[in-house]
């Protein structure tokens, strides 16, 4: 799956607020940040918008106002939010309760507490409960919501030098709390800057926690495998290759992170940056459920680029089984300064070229990229915008809307971005817009537009009336007798159960009309039409299209081109019309017209009415008696009877006024071959394969 950027971008939070961090759950995102009062105490505050139009659902509020100084600010953060299934959120934050940070660098002791907030729909606080911590100083922490409810919270604290992997319950009550023994490195051996770039995270795979962190010493990845209760499934294992590290500390304060995400196959996909021989480097790998490497290490960005070019590497599933990495490149006198996606296949093959996501020349703006359920990421930027305000501006970019209607009659339309409408029941009126839509009309006779873009529509129950518009579209009309257009484009059609017309458009198309009795047009291309069961007309114009009738008695015309036609099963009349044709009547008693130019035609089982018309025409009759018709005489052409039996077959010309079959010059010949009888009639020749002239009797000809 390759990913381009869509959509428009807007401000979503107020100018002034501190490092954003996104969520995306219910249809919704949620943003919070970190700002100081005027009595320099933090305030956390939050925004939730609709992920299928931008609109505001909660603007900015503040649920904590926290009691820290300027000095002490970061430790007052948001560490996870999550559903609380009811429409509201849960909201557990890292809170100082007393201590500083004197103006010297000297750490007070101080204690530390999380608490779980518990916000309604409409962003009121309606409950808090706090989990006492131990001494912390700066933490490090990343979550996961896992499939029962529950929260794990995996931290390192510089103040204990620990690494800790909390349970809580779904409104944030703690459930346990597990002290990891393994390789994380000391504050002795590496000051503070070493433990907050010691990046960690935490996802859920195949029932099992999987914790992720770095050694602050050596910078390498490795992981351990805890139960949903936490409690340990084996020793600590290594991922990374070893040739890893992280030589400057503070110059990689934003570089050393380590992310990960669970693919769609359970597999974990992991990323992190680090510095070797004073370049930024970003870095991918993915595991199997069980631990083992799935996909080896490897380094996704190319170029040189020094420390603070490149930051916050990230990780995002992808609803094919592949992932895509993102990275900031940001900094004061960075390249290009942007944010950056780049695309993997399943299998760790890179797809498509890197995306660059730029805001103008920018200094100091951070990128966001947030999973929106596979089917691609939303964006958000923060920071100092040059070209723009020149202030602080939050923006974030809405790529689709996700619309769904009801049982009523709804007009719900999508704009430029991929959006995905759903009527439901009643006669719905749904426009996907711009983009490449996912639209379903559900049950009731709904009036669907898919418009630009590759779209993917589904009429659902009910006489539908569907334009796919401008695109590579895929339709379906569902059950109902349907009435359906594949406008410009490359479009797949399926008329479904029900009598259904359709209109392939413009473009190479291909259409199947489904059950019933259907009416098809191919349009300009070079079309492939499908009548299915029922008694079908179809016409595919312009281009060298193929059609099959299937089963039923079908009327079928080429049009222009040089068209290829099945008829199929049943008794079915065939028009090729203007071009070197093939027609095969299959099975029943059919009525096969070459039309103009070199036609080929083969009548099948039954007994077929055969007229090659202009041309010089191949004609072959098949099983039972069949009749050959020369409603007009050209002289010059020459059409052959591949198969004529005598006292079976007939043959009828239109001849001059007045002529007998004694007039009729009968003649021995050989063609390519192959023996048989000229007939030569008015300078038109006939050609009977595998006929003597002893065959040739009066009863076989028809003179009118």
């Amino acid at each position: 799956m390759a990913i381009s950027l869509t959509g428009t971008p807007f401000d979503a939070i107020p100018d002034g607020a501190g490092r954003v961090h996104s969520y995306s759950f219910d249809n919704k995102l949620v943003l919070t940040w970190t700002s100081l009062s005027a009595t320099f105490s933090d305030v956390i505050s939050f925004t939730a918008l609709s992920l299928g139009d931008g609109s505001v659902i909660v603007p900015p509020t503040t649920i904590d106002t926290g009691d820290l100084d300027a000095q002490n600010g970061y430790d007052d953060s948001i560490v996870n939010v999550s559903s609380d299934g009811a429409g509201g959120y849960v909201f557990i934050v890292s809170h100082s309760v007393n201590g500083f940070i004197d103006g010297d660098g000297g750490f007070s002791p101080y204690t530390e507490e999380r608490l779980a907030l518990s916000v309604n729909a409409g962003g009121a606080v309606t409950d808090t409960v706090a989990n006492p911590l131990p001494f912390v100083l700066w933490e490090n922490s990343s979550s996961v919501t896992l499939e029962n409810g529950n929260i794990a919270l995996l931290s390192r604290s510089t103040g204990t030098q620990t690494v800790s992997l909390e349970i809580m319950g779904p409104d944030g009550a703690r459930l346990s709390n597990t002290v990891l023994e393994g390789t994380f490195g000391t504050f002795e051996n590496e000051g503070i800057f070493y433990q907050l770039t010691a990046g960690l995270d935490v996802v859920e795979t195949g029932g099992q926690i999987l914790t992720l962190h770095r050694d602050s010493l050596t910078d390498e990845v490795f992981g351990q495998f805890f139960s949903q209760a936490g409690v340990s499934q084996g020793d600590e294992f290594q991922i990374s290759s070893g040739q890893h590290g992280n030589e400057s500390g503070a110059a990689v304060f934003h570089d050393g992170y380590l992310e990960a995400v669970t693919l769609t196959d359970g597999r974990v996909a992991i990323t992190w940056a680090d510095e070797v021989d004073g370049d930024i480097n970003v870095w991918v790998t993915v595991l199997n459920a069980d631990g083992s490497v799935s996909v080896a290490e490897r380094q996704v960005n190319t170029g040189d680029f020094a420390a603070g070019e490149q930051f916050h590497a990230n990780v995002h599933a992808l609803a094919d089984g592949g992932f895509a990495v993102t990275w900031n490149q940001n900094f004061a006198g960075a390249q290009d300064p942007g944010g950056f996606v780049q695309c993997f296949a399943a299998n760790g093959s890179p797809v498509g070229d890197t995306l660059v996501v730029a805001n103008g020349t920018a200094s100091g703006v951070g990128y966001g990229f947030i999973d929106l359920d596979g089917s691609g990421l939303l964006v958000d930027w923060y920071g100092n915008v040059s070209d723009l305000t020149g202030g602080t501006v939050d923006e974030v970019v809405i790529p689709g809307q996700t619309l769904t209607g009801d049982d009523t009659n709804d007009t719900l339309a999508g704009g430029a971005g991929d959006d995905t409408i759903l009527g439901n029941g009643g006669k719905d009126v749904l426009s996907g817009g711009d983009g490449n839509d996912i639209v379903g009309g559900g049950a009731g006779a709904d009036g669907i537009q898919g418009n630009d873009g590759n779209d993917s529509i589904d009429g659902g129950g009910g006489d539908d009336l569907i334009a796919g518009g401008d695109g590579d579209d895929v339709i379906d009309g569902g059950a109902g007798n349907d009435n359906i257009g594949g406008g410009l484009g490359n479009d797949t059609i399926g008329g479904d159960d029900g009598r259904d017309t359709i209109g392939a458009g413009q473009g190479d198309d291909f259409a199947d009309g489904g059950a019933d009795d259907d009416v098809m047009a191919g349009g300009a291309g070079n079309d492939s039409l499908f009548g299915g069961a029922g008694n079908d007309v179809m016409g595919a114009s312009y281009g060298s299209d193929s059609l099959s009738g299937g089963i039923g008695n079908d009327n079928m015309g080429g049009g222009f081109g040089q068209d290829t036609i099945v008829a199929g099963a049943g008794d079915d009349s065939v028009g090729g019309g203007e071009g070197n044709d093939s027609i095969s009547g299959g099975s029943g008693n059919d009525f096969l017209a070459g039309g103009g130019r070199d036609d080929t035609i083969e009548g099948g089982v039954g007994a077929d009415t055969i007229n090659g018309g202009a041309g010089n025409d191949l004609l072959t009759g098949g099983a039972d008696a069949d009749f050959f018709v020369f409603n007009t005489l050209t002289a010059g052409e020459a059409d052959v009877i591949t198969d004529f039996e005598a006292g079976i077959d007939s043959v009828r010309l239109n001849v001059v006024s007045g002529t007998k079959f004694a007039d009729l010059m009968f003649n021995a010949a050989t063609i390519d071959g192959a023996d048989g009888v000229m007939l030569s009639v008015e300078g038109q020749t006939m050609f009977f394969a595998d006929l003597t002239l002893d065959d040739v009797a009066k009863d076989d000809f028809v003179l009118i």
